[in-house]
C-alpha cells in the first residue's frame, strides 16, 4: 500500500523569539529618536515640567535599550552593570540641571547636584578602565598629565569663549577633569585591546564632551542662548547616550 506523505510543520520557537528581539529593540530605538525629537522641540519653547518628563522618558528608553543588550548577551556582564548605572546617574543628572532652569530660585543646588549625579556616572566608568585594563606608571602619568593639560585649556579660555562660570569655576573644573578623564581613558583601552565595544563608546564619549563644550555656552556665555546651541548639544548628548547604551551589545 501506498504511504501517503503528510508534511510535517513544525513551529520554530527561537526563530520568532529572534524576531521579537529585534522588535523590541527597534520599538526602544524609535521611542528614544521620537521623545528626543519631542523633548527638543519643547525645549526650544521654553524649560517645563513636561519637557522635563519627556527628557527623562527619552533617557529611560536609553537605559531600557541597555538592559535589553546586557539580557540579550550570553550573560550579564561587568561592563553592562557599569553603562546602566552611569546612564541612571545621567537620568538624576538631566533632572536636576533642567529643575534648574525651571526653579531659578533654586539655580545653585540643582546645579551642584547636576554634576555631582553626572560626575559619579563618569567616575563608574573610571573604576572599570583602571580595574579591567593594565595601566603602567608611564601610561597613568600620560593620562595624568594630558587630562591635566585639557583641563587647563578649559581654564584659559574662558574669556576667549566669551564664558563666565563664576562660583560654578571650580566645579566646572573638576567635572571638566573627571569626563575627560574618561574619554582618555577609553582611548587608552581602545589602542591598547582595539574592539568595535570600545571604539562606539570613545566616539560617544567624543560626542559628550561636545555636548558640554555647546552646553557651556548656553549656562555659562555671556550671550543668550540660541536654537542652534540647544540643538547641537541635544543632538551630540543623546547620541552619545544611545551609542553608549548600544555597546552593551558588542
Amino acid at each position: 500500500m501506498m504511504e501517503v506523505y503528510r508534511p510535517h510543520f513544525h513551529f520554530r520557537y527561537d526563530v520568532w523569539i529572534d524576531y521579537g528581539e529585534q522588535a523590541m529593540l527597534l520599538g526602544l530605538l524609535l521611542g528614544f529618536g521620537l521623545s528626543a525629537c519631542v523633548y527638543v522641540r519643547l525645549k526650544l519653547r521654553a524649560a517645563s515640567l513636561n519637557a522635563l518628563a519627556i527628557k527623562a522618558l527619552t533617557t529611560v528608553f536609553c537605559i531600557a535599550i541597555a538592559v535589553y543588550g546586557g539580557h540579550a548577551s550570553q550573560a550579564w556582564s561587568l561592563w553592562a552593570s557599569v553603562v546602566v548605572l552611569a546612564l541612571v546617574c545621567g537620568l538624576l543628572g538631566d533632572v536636576f540641571l533642567d529643575l534648574k532652569l525651571i526653579y531659578r530660585e533654586q539655580d545653585t543646588w540643582f546645579t551642584y547636584a547636576g554634576f555631582i549625579a553626572f560626575g559619579i556616572g563618569h567616575l563608574l566608568y573610571w573604576a572599570y578602565f583602571f580595574s579591567q585594563f593594565a595601566w603602567s606608571g608611564n601610561a597613568l602619568t600620560w593620562w595624568l598629565g594630558i587630562n591635566g593639560l585639557m583641563v587647563a585649556a578649559v581654564w584659559l579660555t574662558e574669556k576667549p569663549m566669551q564664558l563666565d562660570y563664576g562660583r560654578f569655576r571650580a566645579i566646572s573644573l573638576l567635572y571638566a577633569f573627571v569626563l575627560l578623564g574618561v574619554l582618555l581613558q577609553a582611548a587608552y583601552a581602545c589602542w591598547q585591546q582595539p574592539s568595535w565595544q570600545l571604539a562606539l563608546f570613545t566616539l560617544a564619549m567624543i560626542a559628550f564632551v561636545l555636548s558640554d563644550v555647546i552646553l557651556s555656552q548656553s549656562y555659562f556665555g555671556k550671550r543668550p542662548e540660541q536654537p542652534w546651541m540647544i540643538v547641537g548639544n541635544y543632538v551630540c548628548y543623546f547620541g552619545a547616550q544611545v551609542l553608549v547604551a548600544l555597546t552593551v551589545m558588542l
